[in-house]
């Protein structure tokens, strides 16, 4: 069970699917420091998902603050496994690299990149992305994929968030002890326990990961 059956519509949570929440992402050329004060182009692009994501821990959704992170449309490119493309919540956790490797590709490897493959083990893949499961609330889309020169058409509702597009809003309603009820009105979908403890595994991989440059320390 990737949701919970009965949501708590009295707190937000972590990992909560939610609505009404604009996305504000800044865009510039080059910093604007000194040396480039005047040439420096600077815009702010506004958008509003049809869904977000919470991702602030449920502990800290306080002080009138939080995180979110867009609900998103998987990109084609990610539809290559047969085994990914039935369930992708499958690359919510760690998985053996043949799963995500499509058949034909599969097939073609050299022996010894194969078994260097299967020695790996399991292990996150997709490190930025965590994928929701379908759902009504959401709407279908089409995906048309191109595998070895024959076109199939796909139509899903899964979505993803990409941990890279983590924002902060602001809003006076959001406190521990008393959560305005049109912010908790916003609320769609509640992610199960063990799906919480998926996306909180990945994240905190994520974010956790030491540079290859930095291992020596």
């Amino acid at each position: 069970m990737f949701y919970e059956k009965e949501p708590d519509y009295t707190l937000l949570r972590f990992g909560d699917v939610i609505k009404g929440f604009f996305n504000f992402i800044p865009e510039i050329n080059d910093p604007i420091i000194p040396e480039t004060l005047y040439e420096s182009k600077l815009q702010m692009r506004i958008t509003m998902p049809k869904f977000s994501v919470i991702v602030t821990p449920c502990c800290n959704i306080e002080e009138k603050t939080i995180s979110l992170a867009p609900l998103l449309d998987i990109p084609v490119k990610y539809f290559s496994s047969p085994a990914i493309r039935k369930d992708f919540t499958l690359l919510n956790t760690e998985i053996d690299k043949q799963t995500i490797i499509p058949p034909h590709v599969w097939e073609g490897l050299p022996e010894e990149k194969k078994e260097e493959n299967k020695k790996e083990g399991r292990l996150f893949t997709y490190l930025n992305l965590f994928f929701y499961a379908e759902n009504e609330l959401f709407k279908r889309y089409q995906v048309k994929k191109t595998v070895k020169k024959d076109e199939i058409e796909y139509e899903t509702q899964y979505k993803m968030i990409d941990f890279k597009t983590i924002y902060q809003l602001n809003c006076e309603y959001i406190i521990r002890k008393d959560i305005g009820d049109k912010i908790l009105k916003s609320k769609c979908l509640e992610l199960s326990e063990n799906s919480r403890i998926d996306l909180r595994k990945k994240i905190a991989h994520y974010f956790g990961r030491i540079p290859k440059e930095e291992e020596i320390y």
